[in-house]
């Protein structure tokens, strides 16, 4: 997977489960000290991805997607995922 292209959603929730902040962003698949990480586009900065790939699927890199936050359209995507940022009594 490593080189691929990603689009991916993290959402941040607080104990109750009520989305407190969303970011989209997309990117280049990458090894970072033996974890995934996305190498973002659009500043050049790692971020550390899960690592389970149940969480990521794969698209048609023929297909147009926008993000959302600015309308911008990508293409060439070969997975997306979305994972959720939570505080620990969220899963209890």
């Amino acid at each position: 997977m490593l080189g691929k292209q990603v689009l991916a959603c993290l959402s941040e929730v607080d104990a109750s489960g009520r989305i407190m902040k969303r970011q989209e962003f997309f990117g280049t698949l990458v090894a970072d000290k033996g974890k995934q990480a996305c190498l973002r586009q659009n500043s050049q900065r790692l971020f550390a991805l899960p690592e389970n790939l149940d969480y990521y699927f794969p698209v048609d890199p023929q297909l147009a997607y926008e993000l959302r936050e600015t309308g911008e359209m990508l293409s060439g995507i070969d997975y997306t995922l979305t994972f959720v940022k939570a505080p620990p009594e969220y899963f209890q």
